[in-house]
């Protein structure tokens, strides 16, 4: 008789007895039993010390095996006493009704995974929830690639022979509640209900039979651009599904994996039926087994490679690969060209990005070109006009996206070096010549409408609508190819990301005695309805210093050269911004930067 065949008929009398299912320790000691294992042997290869299997598990659970059948059975002779039952449990099994299903083979549903890399402790974890104090739903939530799915496999398998059925459905095609409810409840047996909604039968059947339903990617029927946990047009109905999961009474469970936990299920958090792990990266010692599988070179390096990822298994699979490929294994010269992304890394985080909120992707921007964490105040008065930042912030969290620290009672926020990688690297390219994709305006002050008139033959603004630009009006590429200068370049930036803007610099030199004086004057045109214009103006460093010279100041002018708006360097200054302002086709204005008795002026029309 196989193992599995023994403890479906073991777990069937022992509920039928006390109306509870095997616990793990209990499995354990039938398996070790099974294969003739002494107590040292099966606790070897279980979580469960020898003492506490055979001085406290054992002896009562012989007892209470031998009052369900009312005869002695003990570790010597349960394969004897199970021989003589067998006949009776497949007479009762076909007895209970010839409509229920053949077990179905669960794991051809499963997607393949990589094998696991440690994950000892969160796997024992999980196993607790559904065995030892059973746990009506579980959620395994964290970013792409950490080993949800995985993990999920891995516990599916592990903890199988405590249920009388697993079933694994994937939502990764979306589908709507009917159908999930109609795939789930075609490979469990038939119960008698008085009602014919789908839900309600899933339920008879979870409450009549012990089953685990594993669903997979439960993102996909969650709202992209909503803060986390929303659920798309058309799958609220969902939400019903897991609320009578987690607080109706039955003998199931209900795994789930998702980038982001349903709102409606994390309002059950103080349920005990209800338990929720948020999966992160793999801790040093593991990470480190890993890396040697991989067979890298430099293992001083090491830590700070695992640093860089957290731990992240499958950034640093792909990581290493490309260190065997390109470095011939050696960590350090990989680490010494300071680019941590990888195409494969990128193209993961990207579908967590594009399923942020505007400003969500503003407060990793801003977090990721700040040069040390970040405080809730310290957000607030940099992204002033944002809205609420603390909901915004929570929604990262519920990601995985966002780093916690706490200091002197006070919370600040960072990111892990891979994520501020990507989030640099996404806002570098939307400042370059040909933006990846649009993005809304950012900013939100009140725009000034300044009067000015054309009679100047200045720089046309149009022509550079239609790709007709100067020579020495440049694309932003050089100024953001300094990477030693890269993160105060992209916070002065930040602001001035539009897909549908021109932006060209001009690198201007104030005296020719002062080689530091160089300075590089920045404009972005963006077009509006009406024909007319929005500009931003900008002033940065132009050479190889970080600051711009203090005093130096930044004129708007009408076409009489009257100021209409200035603003002035301080100490440390790495740039200096005039406030935006809008204009009509044909007007015209002049911008003038001094510095002492220097003075440069350019001209514009619209």
């Amino acid at each position: 008789m196989d193992v599995e065949i023994a403890l479906r008929i073991i777990d069937e009398a022992v509920f039928d007895f006390i109306e509870r299912h095997l616990s793990a320790p209990e499995v354990e000691i039938v398996r070790g039993t099974w294969v003739r294992s002494t107590y040292d042997e099966m606790a070897e290869t279980s979580p469960f010390s020898m003492n506490y299997l055979k001085r406290d598990v054992g002896p009562k659970f012989w007892k209470l095996l031998s009052k369900a059948w009312a005869e002695d059975v003990n570790k010597s002779n349960l394969q004897t006493v199970l021989e003589r039952r067998t006949s009776n449990f497949a007479s009762k099994t076909l007895a209970r009704g010839a409509s229920a299903p053949p077990h179905q083979d669960w794991t051809m549903s499963a997607p393949l995974c990589l094998p696991l890399e440690g994950r000892e402790g969160e796997l024992a974890q999980l196993k607790d929830w559904l065995q030892a104090e059973p746990s009506s739903v579980v959620a395994i939530q964290g970013l792409p690639g950490v080993g949800k799915t995985g993990l999920a496999r891995q516990l599916a398998e592990n903890v199988q022979s405590s249920f009388e059925y697993v079933v694994w459905h994937s939502l990764g095609q979306a589908p709507v509640l009917q159908r999930s409810l109609e795939v789930l409840s075609a490979q469990l047996p038939e119960v008698t209900t008085s009602a014919d909604e789908a839900l309600a039968r899933v339920l008879a059947q979870c409450r009549q039979y012990r089953c685990l339903l594993v669903l997979d990617g439960v993102e996909s029927i969650l709202q992209p651009g909503q803060l986390a946990g929303h659920y798309r047009s058309g799958y609220e109905d969902y939400a019903a599904f897991f609320e009578q999961m987690t607080v109706a009474t039955h003998r199931s469970c209900l795994v789930i994996t998702t980038l982001e936990v349903p709102t409606s299920l994390l309002m059950q958090s103080q349920t005990p039926s209800f338990r929720y792990l948020s999966l992160s990266g793999l801790p040093e010692n593991d990470a480190t087994l890993l890396l040697t599988q991989e067979g890298l070179k430099a293992k001083k390096a090491w830590p700070l490679l695992i640093h860089q990822y957290q731990g992240h298994p499958l950034a640093l699979k792909m990581v290493a690969q490309r260190i065997q490929r390109l470095f011939n294994g050696d960590v350090s010269g990989f680490l010494a060209q300071e680019n941590v992304l990888t195409g494969g890394l990128e193209s993961l985080l990207s579908g967590v990005f594009n399923r942020l909120t505007q400003i969500e992707q503003e407060l990793l921007y801003t977090l990721a070109c700040a040069s040390a964490p970040l405080s809730l105040v310290n957000l607030e008065s940099l992204l002033p006009t944002q809205g609420n930042l603390l909901e915004a912030l929570g929604s990262l969290q519920a990601r995985s996206l966002l780093k916690t620290q706490d200091q002197k009672a006070v919370a600040y926020f960072t990111l892990a070096p891979f994520v501020q990688a990507f989030a640099i690297a996404d806002l570098t390219r939307q400042l370059r010549e040909h933006p990846t994709a649009e993005h809304p305006q950012p900013l939100s002050l009140k725009i000034p409408e300044l009067k000015l008139s054309a009679e100047h033959e200045p720089v046309s603004l149009s022509q550079w609508m239609a790709g007709e630009i100067e020579p020495d009006w440049q694309p932003l590429d050089r100024l953001l190819a300094d990477t030693a200068q890269l993160i105060p370049t992209l916070r002065s930036l930040s602001s001035l990301r539009d897909g549908s803007s021109v932006k060209r610099l001009k690198y201007l030199k104030l005296s020719s005695e002062d080689p530091q004086s160089q300075v590089a004057l920045l404009v972005m045109i963006t077009p509006q309805a009406g024909e007319r214009m929005l500009m931003h103006v900008q002033l940065q460093p132009g050479g190889e210093v970080a600051e711009l010279p203090p005093q130096i100041h930044l004129k708007l002018l009408d076409e009489s050269g009257e100021s209409l708006r200035e603003v002035q360097s301080q100490q440390h200054d790495s740039f200096i911004q005039l406030p935006s302002f809008s204009g009509k086709l044909g007007e015209s204005f002049g911008l003038q930067i001094v510095l002492g008795d220097n003075c440069i002026s350019e001209t514009f029309v619209i």
